[in-house]
């Protein structure tokens, strides 16, 4: 391997757009000169979007808290980049060292979008790794794969040594930890995945046989005698026992969500049907309050930044959201920092609780109804009544609130022509709404953004069995409500059916779909999230000639006893739980929160994980 000099990228930095996302050196980065273990853990998309991800800044903060070891950070290049450096031979390289990331003992792939799978093998390729595991010796790097992705990490398993099913917090460091032990040994790559697969949520890929019937479903999972017959996520039980990166990295170019992000709570409790985060992140942990306001101010000292945004799946879900706000607004409202509230439940709490923050800075609100009719919300678990979110967005634009972003879906599971017209029913009655109680002058403040996303079932929701609506149907909607949404006071959005297409087969693909991704990589398939890059043609011919019908994994309901092929993955739910709600779905039958009333669905146990909400804990302070 080439070594790298900076003046030789020097050379031709002013070259490419955006050169600021190539240096090093950023606010509160670190740097370290040697150690028993060196990671580089990489995001595999732009720095921009990359850059603000917080399982990437937590675990790089976790690692580099360890004297002996360092975690260094890529992102994947822009084509412009990629393109000078294969013409100069210089390998891909870590930001903080500039060091290839060949050299590194280690490689943590983020898995964060199946649609950033191409840049994967983008940057093992600009690295001069060997794509695939089985052509890769102990003199290569450890590459290892963790986040949502990681739930069916089969399209991936060639290409990957292991995954990371669950938390990160704990596991990386006995990764680590026997990484170091083997390294001193003359043992091959073998023996140390073969010591790996005993740690509690890692998944080696190469010690399963994967075997199928004629008709192409999945017949068995075959492991060998040592690996586990199935892989238990890991569970962080507290969250305020495990470390949370108060200095966070600030960036020198403008990137998404560039805040402070502090993670409030993990885990929901509500139960939308369609939504994989809802079910793996159980069960739900809360931070406690004190804990909270210390970490938030830590981190607003440490960046400078002036606004912070308090993530979850469900920020007004969290017990003690309002002592919390009233506690920090203490802090930030006279220092002029803004809080954000991401993501907030469709009802007048949360609009009291956005009033409260907005003393500093209003921006908008974002609210998901998903569906457009009461009936397909109830399909979905998505429950609440269409009069009582009238009433919401009233007290909304009553308080001041001229912007917010609404989200749906469309091509849900029992989805018919007037779910459709809901959505374009229920936007035109905010719009009316809004014109007739907002004053004459700040009418032309209204806007609402619309967004609209295809419908992907997910490995692990009670959707899992349904099948996906095709490109040309979904594409008819869009013209549809494209048509009918006509307003200077909607700014309409689409998400692609294509790109959403590539991402079912990912989704729910098994290990044959390897071959595909390969394919299209080759093909120059790269950066597929983005839709300027995003080439649907390319797929079709990798699917094509790798023998992959996209209907057989995307077009066709599942039978309740098939065998998936996340299957060999225990994330805590019972398989008939999930059918049950399946069920339930097309009744048009609710599920309760389960802090409100336990669903049974096999998460919480008197030995493992539970339920840890932040009022508990007051309580018992009480």
């Amino acid at each position: 391997m080439k070594q790298i000099f900076w003046n030789e990228i020097e050379d031709f930095l002013l070259e490419v757009e955006k050169p600021s996302q190539y240096l090093n050196n950023e606010w509160n980065s670190i740097h370290k000169k040697k150690a028993k273990l060196r990671m580089v853990l990489i995001y595999p998309d732009l720095y921009e979007i990359g850059l603000p991800n917080l399982g990437l800044q937590i675990l790089y903060h976790i690692v580099n808290q360890k004297k002996e070891y360092i975690a260094e950070r890529a992102f994947a290049p822009a084509p412009d980049m990629a393109k000078k450096l294969r013409a100069k031979k210089i390998s891909l390289f870590s930001l903080e060292s500039k060091s290839p990331l060949s050299s590194f003992d280690i490689l943590g792939f983020t898995l964060q979008s199946e649609l950033t799978y191409t840049n994967i093998l983008d940057i093992l390729e600009l690295s001069q790794i060997p794509l695939y595991s089985s052509q890769r010796d102990k003199s290569y790097p450890l590459v290892i794969g963790g986040g949502p992705g990681a739930y069916n990490p089969e399209p991936l398993a060639p290409f990957f040594d292991l995954f990371v099913i669950g938390d990160g917090e704990e596991i990386i460091l006995e990764i680590c930890d026997s990484f170091v032990a083997w390294k001193k040994t003359s043992l091959q790559k073998a023996d140390l995945l073969r010591e790996l697969c005993q740690i509690k949520g890692v998944y080696v890929p190469s010690f399963y046989q994967f075997k199928y019937k004629k008709s192409g479903e999945l017949k068995e999972i075959e492991p060998k005698s040592f690996a586990p017959t199935k892989v238990r996520k890991r569970v962080v039980n507290d969250l305020n026992q495990v470390p949370f990166p108060t200095s966070q990295i600030v960036p020198f170019v403008a990137v998404v969500h560039d805040r402070c992000n502090l993670e409030i709570m993990r885990g929901c409790g509500r139960g939308c049907r369609f939504c994989q985060a809802g079910m793996v992140y159980r069960p739900i942990r809360e931070r406690e309050v004190k804990n909270l306001k210390e970490k938030a101010i830590q981190m607003l000292k440490a960046t400078g930044y002036e606004e912070i945004a308090f993530t979850s799946l469900s920020t007004s879900d969290y017990s003690q959201i309002e002592t919390f706000i009233k506690d920090l607004t203490n802090y930030t409202s006279p220092r002029g920092i803004s809080i954000s509230l991401p993501s907030l439940r469709l009802d007048s709490f949360s609009v009291e609780l956005a009033n409260l923050i907005s003393k500093t800075k209003r921006t908008s609100l974002t609210f998901a109804p998903e569906a457009g009719t009461e009936r397909l919300r109830k399909v979905i678990n998505k429950g609440f009544l269409e009069k009582e979110f009238i009433q919401t967005v009233k007290h909304v634009f009553e308080s001041g609130w001229r912007k917010f972003k609404l989200y749906f879906m469309v091509g849900l599971p029992s989805e018919t022509e007037e779910d459709l017209k809901g959505i374009v029913d229920l936007a035109t009655k905010i719009i009316d709404l809004g014109l007739s109680v907002i004053p004459s002058k700040e009418k032309g403040m209204l806007r609402i953004v619309l967004n609209v996303s295809p419908f992907v079932p997910k490995p692990f929701t009670p959707f899992q069995w349904c099948s996906q609506e095709r490109a040309d149907e979904v594409l008819r909607k869009k013209e549809f409500l494209r048509e009918k949404l006509k307003s200077r006071f909607i700014n309409f959005k689409w998400h692609d059916p294509f790109q959403c297409l590539v991402e079912g087969v990912f989704s729910r693909g098994d290990r044959r779909v390897s071959l595909a991704l390969y394919k299209a990589w080759k093909k120059g398939a790269i950066l597929d999230g983005w839709s300027e890059y995003f080439n649907f043609s390319i797929w079709e011919r990798a699917l094509k000639e790798s023998n992959i019908s996209p209907s057989f994994y995307l077009y066709r309901n599942r039978l309740k006893d098939e065998l998936f092929p996340w299957d060999i993955i225990d994330i805590g739910l019972k398989k008939d739980f999930l059918w049950s709600e399946f069920e339930k779905s097309f009744r048009g039958e609710s599920t309760p929160d389960c802090r409100d009333k336990c669903i049974d669905c096999g998460i919480c146990s008197p030995k493992g994980p539970k339920n840890i909400l932040a009022k508990e804990v007051v309580r018992r302070e009480e």
